[in-house]
Parts: C-alpha cells; structure tokens; sequence
C-alpha cells in the first residue's frame, strides 16, 4: 500500500485516456499558482 505512487499512477493513466482534460488541468494550476506567487 502505496497511496502516493497509487496517485501518481492513477493520473499518468488518466492523463494517457484524456490528455486534452489533463492538459487543460495543469494550465488551470499554473495560472492559479502563478497568480498567487505573481512573480511580476
């Protein structure tokens, strides 16, 4: 019992079914965290 690479592994799986959801996943994250640190 794994949980942290049971995660890893359940998103790298989803990622290759839907890779445009995964895509759109990761902008959103990085637009949030970016807005949050705001390195400007």
């Amino acid at each position: 019992m794994k949980p942290t690479q049971d995660i890893v592994n359940y998103v790298r799986e989803y990622a290759r079914q839907k890779p445009d959801v995964a895509a759109l996943w990761c902008l959103g994250l990085g637009i949030v965290v970016g807005w949050k640190i705001k390195p400007w």
